[in-house]
């Protein structure tokens, strides 16, 4: 009995190992510059639903202001948990849009990347387990005397706890821009000092929770922009945002450079000022590539880093705030199959040799016999 169990134990525990590993291993390529057909059946082709899996989103970057702005073009969280969990866990495990974020070059043009988030039915928004509501219903009870019927209890439900999440994922700022953490409540701002009025945009981690935002128009400097978040249950959090004046004349940041490139799976030795390498990979087709910029107001976008074949270049184009720009260059390299194809040559060879003397061998020996017979 004691193995049986033992035994049972040891595949719950490697299914639990497949489903967690298949979330980190998912290798579906996004891409940073798609037209919007080639975006629209990438969402498509990605859609998996059975308690966890995935879904793709096409998402389109505009840069009209000098601040790149995106938007889904359908929602951003396309699938529904049929349990009943209405803030399940969501993870991006892909992203082609990391070019599209802070500052740039205003133009008209428009943009579209794509998305992977890997979701989970099971897990609440922060990770734990999810647990579904329950119902409970208090029986009935009738008690009867010979004087009079006794009126029956009516039935008692247990509420469904509301959601205390009152948390925002980003904000979203035009002009302006935050690095943002959802657990930091106050920030700084800056802005042009003539500036009258911002677009925020709040993005709440909780769609059942609501948000009032205060003085972004009209703005004065000394009174800062205040975004309160309700939750479902009544709990409240405000994000205090500190307004900074900048003059046009102030020096734009001229640092074009990262401080440092990480290549999950191989070591480049990267070095600020060396801006090309060679990297000899196995047979991915992209690489997960992380950047840290040296100024935090700079931006970069990574180019090249899909369908990767040999000699694929993939840059990592770096631009800083007064627009000066630097690229990095990783030169791919990729094993060839000569030496397998040189093999299978070889024993098509050997096969056709020894067939070729086996079918002149059997023609001789019939010619033989023909002649005997004669």
């Amino acid at each position: 009995m004691r193995r049986v169990l033992k035994i049972a134990l040891f595949i719950f525990v490697l299914n639990v190992f497949i489903i967690e590993a298949s979330a980190a291993s998912f290798n579906t390529p996004t891409k940073s510059d798609m037209t919007y057909g080639e975006c629209l059946d990438f969402q498509e082709s990605i859609k998996t639903s059975s308690g966890n899996g995935y879904f793709g989103n096409c998402v389109k970057a505009t840069c009209y202001s000098g601040i790149w702005k995106t938007e889904y073009r359908l929602s951003e969280d396309i699938i529904s948990c049929t349990n009943g969990n209405e803030s399940k866990y969501l993870q991006i495990i892909n992203n082609g849009c990391i070019p599209y974020i802070g500052s740039c070059t205003p133009s008209t043009n428009v943009k579209y990347c794509s998305v992977v988030t890997y979701f989970d039915c099971n897990k609440t928004s922060t990770g734990g387990g999810y647990t579904p509501p329950t119902v409970t219903t208090k029986p009935t009870t009738r008690t009867t005397t010979t004087r009079a019927p006794i009126i029956p209890t009516p039935p008692t439900t247990t509420p469904a706890l509301k959601s205390n999440n009152n948390y925002l994922t980003n904000i979203e700022f035009d002009p302006g821009k935050i690095n943002f953490s959802k657990m930091t409540e106050e920030y700084t701002l800056e802005i042009f000092e003539n500036t009258t009025s911002i677009v925020v945009k709040p993005i709440l981690e909780d769609k059942k929770a609501k948000y009032i935002v205060s003085n972004n128009t009209d703005i004065s400097f000394d009174i800062p922009i205040t975004i309160t978040v309700t939750a479902e249950n009544g709990e409240t959090r405000v994000y205090t945002i500190k307004l900074k004046a900048l003059t046009e004349e102030e020096t734009l940041n001229s640092n074009s450079k990262l401080s440092s490139l990480i290549i999950s799976g191989y070591n480049i030795n990267f070095t600020p000022d060396i801006f090309s390498y060679s990297l000899k990979i196995k047979d991915e087709t992209n690489l997960a590539i992380e950047a840290v910029l040296e100024s935090s107001a700079s931006n970069y976008e990574i180019r090249g880093n899909y369908d990767l074949k040999n000699h694929s270049k993939i840059e990592i184009i770096v631009t800083a705030e007064d627009q000066s720009q630097t690229i990095y260059l990783i030169n791919i390299k990729k094993s060839n199959n000569i030496s397998g194809i040189i093999v299978v040559i070889l024993v098509v060879g050997v096969a056709g040799y020894v067939g070729y003397k086996l079918l002149r061998k059997l023609t001789s020996k019939e010619k033989e016999t023909n002649y005997e017979y004669e």
